[in-house]
């Protein structure tokens, strides 16, 4: 509805005309009926109550403004409306070029809406579409039948059909999603996109084809990036002028309906079919038709399907604009000490004002939320490119500008005449003077702060064997085995070593032979005793060969270096170039196909320890391991382990860096694991010993930790961002 409140009007003569080619149609909202008036040259609605719709026919052509007020106080009597605000009024609507005049003069206003541009949304840009008549008109007969009782009654079945399925193998299906996800997503990405893709078409086509069976247009149909990602929109708008509340709510949740029926038989089909591809596409449709959609397009607090059908539920036609207005004018009028505005029967209630700021409160925090973690990913990924101050300070730079023009439009001084004449000149100082010392207070208070870090789960006091030598595995012990100290836990074979073994002792066997002959014949020729001490040397180094290899042979047999349980390690597998050749090996080096496999030195090839004790090791990035303390508490959060009680205290913070190319374990933690710890940076080495709940846990488990560390304030947590952006400070 026009804004009453914020408007002046320039006064002057000559007649006024309401537009002839406006349309204007009564809808319900709620218990409330309000005027919709279109107009066919801009986007967008105007809505009147019963009176602002009258008081704006009077504007015929055959009467001055001057006239018509006095028509309006005469007309509604005695309900009671001023010069001023009926001035205000017709200003709004002659801003909304509603109006033309008969005369030379035209009506302005000063309002601060008037000043303002519409914002562009970087995240939902939308590109040109195109008027879907044709098409819609060609799908007329293919989607009538689905508008039958038989067929509204079928669907209801296949749904009521799909959630008893849904519900009965909730486990089994959970699981395949989260497989369906990690291996058909990845393996089928260019399919997969194109079952979402054809998903969101019916989403979108649904809209159009209700509006349009209930009587409305469809505007357009075209293409919107949304966080980066082409998705389809449909401008269904004339949906507004609908006269009845459910045809309204039926327009806006018909994508919402027409997936949920897709989801539907999609669940059907998972039932019928055998694991594979088929199953795995299903189970993405599901889950892309059904639970995202009713958590995106159905949620309320974005301008999406859920916000149209709250809008209406609730009786309020702009409900974003309507919430965020109350909220300005109670700020605005606690901070310029602005009138209450005068009770009429456009009025909205006290208990409805406080629920639209409810709604506001609520759906500013949401966005806030979102464009917080969508930051935070784009910081996070700049972080690990090596630029991550340079982005941080432009995300900080944009949110600042955007905190700065929001609240210019919330203080901006309202026009004099309608300021109270006892207003303290100085009130909007002290006011925002109280403000800012509350946020100055308040970022001084200390919060909770975690270090979040990755991590994987190694038995309690664990040693990593490693290959020294190369060679051919030729037998192993089993993961799960028991040994003692001094065990023999793999045996590998070189031929290489076997081979200069023999060689070599040829070689020194002919040199002991020779060097006997020439000693026993020294004492008759003296030419022949200087041969001697070459062949003594050659002898010497031969046997010093003959000592290394032996060395090198004995280190074939890999023996247990502690007693304890044998863990896999499956961190360290080679990949697989050809399977035909031996050399090349997958999974744990202890799995029985590995043996026959060769095994290159510095490889792991399992990990003894304690066979119920558990400990996470924990990968930290440089700027972090200074807030770390030994017996600090830590969260653990594991990938795949439904348990969200496994705790623990740190025991142990390496005091020097390990470079994740020098170290296997690091390197591994940072590509499996669920962390965000940059590969090519240093990384600190952090032990866990965790509480009783974690004894058993499976070994190699990744995921990330919470570590609880010292509070910090707002301003702290500032000031430590700029340091660690600009070494300088």
């Amino acid at each position: 509805m026009f804004d009453l409140g914020r408007a002046t009007v320039i006064e002057s003569g000559g007649n006024i005309r309401l537009r002839a080619d406006l349309v204007d149609r009564p809808v319900w909202m709620g218990s409330k009926r309000v005027w919709v008036i279109k107009d066919p040259l801009a986007p967008g609605f105007i809505y009147l109550s019963d009176h602002e719709h009258e008081i704006l026919q009077l504007a015929d052509g055959t009467r001055t403004l001057e006239q018509i007020v006095a028509a309006t106080s005469a007309r509604f009597a005695p309900s009671y409306y001023s010069g001023e605000a009926i001035l205000r009024y017709f200003a709004s609507a002659s801003e909304q070029r509603l109006l033309v005049s008969t005369g030379h003069r035209q009506y302005h206003t000063t309002s601060l809406d008037n000043r303002r541009t519409k914002a562009f949304n970087p995240l939902a840009i939308r590109l040109p579409g195109f008027q879907p008549d044709r098409l819609l008109t060609a799908l007329d007969p293919l989607v009538r039948p689905f508008f039958s009782p038989l067929a509204i009654a079928g669907m209801l079945l296949v749904v009521g059909i799909a959630a008893c399925l849904a519900v009965m193998n909730s486990h089994e299906l959970l699981t395949n999603v989260s497989t369906a996800w990690s291996t058909t997503a990845v393996a089928n990405i260019g399919l997969v996109a194109i079952v979402i893709a054809l998903a969101k078409i019916i989403h979108e086509l649904a809209h159009a084809i209700m509006c349009r069976r209930l009587g409305g247009e469809c505007r357009e149909i075209g293409v919107m990036i949304l966080l980066g990602i082409p998705v389809l929109y449909c401008d269904v708008s004339d949906v507004w002028m609908m006269r009845y509340r459910y045809q309204r709510i039926l327009v806006s949740a018909a994508g919402m309906i027409a997936e949920v029926v897709l989801a539907s038989l999609a669940m059907i089909v998972w039932m019928a079919a055998i694991d594979g591809p088929v199953r795995d596409l299903c189970v993405i449709v599901i889950s892309v038709c059904s639970v995202s959609t009713l958590l995106l397009n159905g949620n309320p607090l974005m301008r999406y399907d859920g916000y149209y059908i709250a809008s209406d539920l609730l009786g309020f036609p702009n409900l974003a604009s309507e919430s965020a207005g109350t909220v300005r004018s109670w700020v605005r009028r606690a901070l310029w000490g602005l009138p209450a505005p005068v009770a009429n029967e456009t009025s909205i209630s006290a208990g409805r004002q406080l629920g639209l700021a409810c709604y506001w409160i609520a759906s500013l925090s949401y966005r806030i939320a979102l464009y917080a973690a969508i930051l935070g990913l784009v910081y996070r990924a700049a972080e690990q490119r090596g630029f991550g101050g340079l982005v941080g300070c432009i995300i900080l730079a944009a949110v600042l500008v955007a905190i700065a023009r929001i609240t210019r439009a919330w203080v901006e001084p309202p026009d004099a005449s309608v300021r109270r004449f006892s207003m303290t000149p100085k009130r909007p100082m002290y006011i925002l003077g109280l403000c800012g010392a509350f946020i100055f207070l308040a970022g001084l208070l200390p919060l909770p702060r975690f270090v979040v870090a990755p991590l994987v789960i190694q038995p309690q006091d664990a040693v990593s064997v490693y290959v020294t030598v190369p060679g051919r595995l030729t037998s192993a012990v089993i993961a799960g085995d028991d040994v003692v100290g001094g065990q023999p836990i793999a045996q590998l074979s070189n031929l290489d070593i076997d081979r200069e073994l023999v060689t070599i002792r040829n070689e020194r066997e002919r040199l002991r032979v020779q060097l006997e002959s020439l000693r026993s014949k020294r004492s008759r020729d003296p030419e022949i005793a200087s041969r001697i001490p070459s062949l003594e040397k050659s002898w010497l180094a031969t046997q010093q060969r003959i000592e290394l290899l032996e060395s090198d042979a004995s280190k074939l047999t890999i023996r247990a270096p502690r007693t304890g349980r044998v863990f896999e390690q499956r961190g360290a597998a080679k990949p697989v170039l050809d399977e035909r050749q031996s050399q090349y090996w997958i999974g744990s080096a202890l799995d029985p196909e590995n043996v026959g496999a060769t095994m290159e030195s510095a490889t792991v090839l399992c990990t003894i320890g304690e066979p119920l004790g558990r400990e996470a090791i924990l990968n930290l990035r440089q700027q972090d391991i200074e807030l770390i303390r030994v017996d600090q508490s830590v969260s653990l959060i594991l990938s795949g382990w439904p348990s969200n009680s496994i705790t623990g205290r740190i025991s142990h913070v390496a005091s020097s860096p390990i470079q994740p190319d020098d170290d296997q374990d690091c390197l591994r933690i940072n590509s499996d694991g669920d962390g965000d710890v940059d590969p090519r940076s240093p990384c600190y080495r952090v032990r866990v010993t965790l509480d009783d709940s974690g004894d058993g846990l499976p070994v190699n488990l990744t995921g990330h930790a919470r570590i609880r560390v010292a509070p910090a304030s707002a301003w702290q947590r500032v000031m430590r961002f700029i340091i660690e952006s600009f070494g300088w400070l």
